[in-house]
């Protein structure tokens, strides 16, 4: 077993919790899915921490304990009241942390309000600290009760797919996702989930839907989009592939299949994933774009930080990339891995760019592309648009009738 391979030694949660006046209705079902939470981290066999952070207008910060010592919140733990100084207490829980030497360290945020009462920290100050310990290996993810989207969030550079809304009814669930996803990355912290990907159920597998990729492959002999069935077998990439995801993948669905209809791809923030469905132009939505093909596999005109280039259009990547050339002061907000199957895992700069494309303006992070991948595509080629900065939109692929628009 290789480094990248190996289990975390060790593993730590801060958890950032609102106990605001906002959260009193919920009161109740807070502390369900905190417990909650405890008992999936209880099941971990890597040796895992907790330090719990509760706020209001004021700042609470529990001693770390080991997960099996640390009590169930009981009502007498969880009372809500004030006002919400949220950026005072991912602060003073980020720099109260001292993590010990090769531990995984999730700060988990949950709150269903916006900031409106921190006195010791600002938001650039509280960015910078998200962008360090980002750097550094450090994993966020924002849990939104209630909400839609999340301003904090963006403004706090943290990326959207460690973003989760839901609502208040659907906490438990919620909260019990992160628990369960943090778990495996304790055992391979630097697999990605196939849960960024776009998906189709198959069973207890799942398929991706890969607009990267011009064929499609199964381990299982077949493939299904919505009542129809195709014959596919397996392919040397497949077992790669599965090999770096975290999820059961029985197959990949490319664009020897996609290309024969009229698809909408959204994210639902309510399940975490993106939902695949047919789709029928509507000529109310203006936001169209034009599409051009290289080795069948899609290719968009878009424009980054002033810059016009072409671009793949990819549903199989869940990163965007820029050619290393491209990258020209853009700010820099950390590290991300991902994997390419004939290159295996690698790790990529992120930077904070402004794209442009189907009359939108998206901002959001880009990796630098590696130059193994980089190599095996055209000259005027600059780049590969990924889930990540369309997670806001709904894309609207009409393949078979050469219509495409965002929405």
């Amino acid at each position: 077993m290789n480094e990248k391979n190996q289990p975390s030694k060790c593993a730590h949660v801060l958890l950032v919790l609102d106990r605001s006046g906002s959260m009193n209705s919920t009161r109740q079902q807070t502390i369900q899915s905190v417990n909650s939470f405890l008992s999936i981290q209880r099941e971990s066999d890597v040796e895992t921490h907790m330090t719990t952070c509760l706020f209001n207008d004021q700042v609470k910060i529990n001693p770390s304990k080991q997960v099996n010592e640390v009590q169930d919140f009981t009502a007498s733990d969880y009372h809500c009241d004030g006002t919400t100084a949220l950026y005072d207490a991912i602060g003073h829980t980020i720099t109260h942390h001292q993590p010990k030497d090769g531990e995984l360290t999730l700060v988990a945020i949950m709150t269903d309000g916006m900031e409106n009462a921190s006195k010791e920290y600002s938001l650039a100050n509280v960015r910078k600290l998200i962008e360090e310990k980002t750097k550094e290996g450090w994993q966020f993810q924002f849990l939104g009760a209630d909400l839609s989207h999340s301003q904090d969030a963006d403004d706090l550079g943290i990326k959207k797919d460690q973003q989760m809304y839901f609502k208040k009814s659907e906490m438990k669930k919620a909260v019990d996702d992160v628990s369960q996803n943090f778990n495996r990355s304790k055992l391979y912290p630097r697999f990605l989930t196939a849960d960024q990907l776009c998906l189709l159920d198959d069973s207890d597998r799942r398929v991706i839907v890969d607009t990267g990729s011009p064929i499609s492959m199964s381990d299982v002999g077949q493939l299904q989009l919505f009542d129809d069935f195709y014959a596919r077998g397996s392919h040397d990439l497949l077992p790669m592939i599965q090999k770096y995801l975290s999820n059961r993948i029985s197959g990949l669905m490319g664009m020897d299949i996609l290309s024969r209809y009229d698809l909408r791809l959204k994210f639902d923030r309510r399940v975490g994933r993106w939902i695949v469905e047919q789709w029928k132009e509507d000529s109310d939505y203006a936001d169209a774009f034009c599409v051009e093909y290289y080795g069948g596999v899609p290719v968009v005109e878009a424009t980054v930080d002033g810059l016009r280039g072409k671009f793949f259009l990819d549903s199989g990547a869940t990163i965007s990339f820029l050619k290393k050339n491209r990258i020209n002061g853009q700010p820099f907000v950390g590290e991300a891995e991902d994997f390419f199957p004939t290159l295996g895992i690698f790790s990529t700069d992120l930077y904070r760019c402004e794209l442009k494309f189907a009359h939108r303006t998206f901002t959001d992070s880009m990796g630098v592309m590696p130059m193994g991948l980089e190599v095996l595509i055209p000259n005027w080629i600059d780049g590969i648009i990924g889930l990540n900065i369309l997670k806001d939109t709904t894309i609207n692929f009409g393949f078979k009738s050469n219509r495409f628009s965002l929405q």
